[in-house]
């Protein structure tokens, strides 16, 4: 009852001043004790006595936790009543999440681990906290705003993000090992079209890049590291298509690139498909890898001794005499 008298005593000085609308009034339902707190007088004394409506808002804080720590559970809703609407106006409302509402983090996972099993897993963490039935995911990239949600429930936002790169940075050529060690800067992209819808056709077909940068970079200490500031790059639909067929060109020639653990088409071709080997061409298997180039020769997939060469033709291109394989074109490098 002391935090409780002590909020009483600010409160009925703060409101003598003018500067909160209630004073000893509202305690009255927690304690008839208080009323001996009316005879407080404003002597010189009281000049050196600064006390705020900050000052009042902790001492009312320390009253639900005291409160609750009594098990006197009736009365915190007393008490409660002053502190939201100081909340409200100052728009701190914070809800569930208290000092973290709003925040971001990336987390770190295993390789594999798909969005829905770290959402579970939030859902199941924050449920634990609040109750399973006031928790609420979203599984969007698009941005939230706090007004459209239900004040009743915790909202968790998840979505995938990635290491960015800048092309100065020349991406293509930096090794696995560079590609994730002291990384700070992660990427997400959310479609979107002039017309309001999420998707639309390729002539209308835009979406907004959000690049995030975190505090520390990973790997660190902890499992997850706080965004600390982001930006936003708008594509527009000739934008989105260049971008999306350098991401493909991209992937083609890391597909095609020959290496000893992951041998590219060409390595394969020679391996299994060279009439010059005995038995080779009549294995059913290499009948049956012989129909995979074959269908990435109608993709218009050229494949070259260096790797991948992409170049996009019509269907129904005819064999080149000499081809090692039915379907497929293996010519020189210089060929594209």
């Amino acid at each position: 009852m002391c935090h409780v008298h002590v909020a009483a005593l600010v409160a009925e000085y703060l409101h003598r001043k003018k500067l909160f609308p209630s004073g000893l009034a509202p305690f009255r339902k927690v304690t008839l004790n208080i009323d001996e707190e009316a005879a407080m007088k404003e002597d010189s004394g009281m000049q050196d006595v600064y006390y705020t409506e900050e000052v009042l808002v902790e001492h009312l804080e320390a009253c639900v936790e005291a409160l609750w720590k009594a098990e006197r559970y009736e009365l915190i809703t007393h008490v409660a009543k002053l502190i939201i609407p100081v909340y409200e106006r100052r728009h701190e409302f914070l809800g569930f999440f208290e000092e973290e509402d709003g925040k971001e983090y990336i987390y770190k996972e295993p390789k594999l681990t798909g969005l829905s099993e770290i959402s579970q897993r939030l859902l199941a963490l924050y449920g634990d906290k609040f109750g399973p039935e006031n928790v609420r995911i979203i599984q969007d990239s698009n941005k939230v705003n706090p007004k459209e949600l239900d004040g009743k429930f915790a909202y968790v936002q998840v979505t995938f993000v990635k290491p960015y790169f800048e092309e100065k940075e020349a991406p293509e050529q930096k090794t696995d090992f560079e590609k994730c060690h002291n990384i700070g800067r992660f990427v997400f992209e959310t479609p979107y079209t002039l017309s309001g819808k999420k998707h639309g056709g390729v002539e209308e077909q835009c979406k907004r890049r959000t690049v995030l940068t975190t505090s520390n970079t990973f790997p660190y200490v902890k499992k997850r590291v706080e965004v600390a500031s982001e930006r936003h790059v708008d594509l527009r639909p000739v934008d989105v298509a260049i971008d999306e067929m350098r991401a493909r060109t991209a992937e083609l020639t890391k597909l095609c690139s020959p290496r000893e653990v992951n041998a590219g088409p060409m390595a394969y071709a020679r391996a299994f498909l060279d009439d010059s080997k005995p038995n080779q061409s009549i294995s059913k298997k290499a009948k049956e890898l012989k129909d995979i180039f074959s269908d990435m020769r109608r993709d218009g997939v050229h494949l070259q001794n260096h790797g991948c060469c992409c170049c996009w033709t019509s269907p129904g291109l005819t064999q080149r005499p000499g081809s090692a394989v039915p379907g497929v074109e293996l010519g020189n490098a210089d060929a594209c």
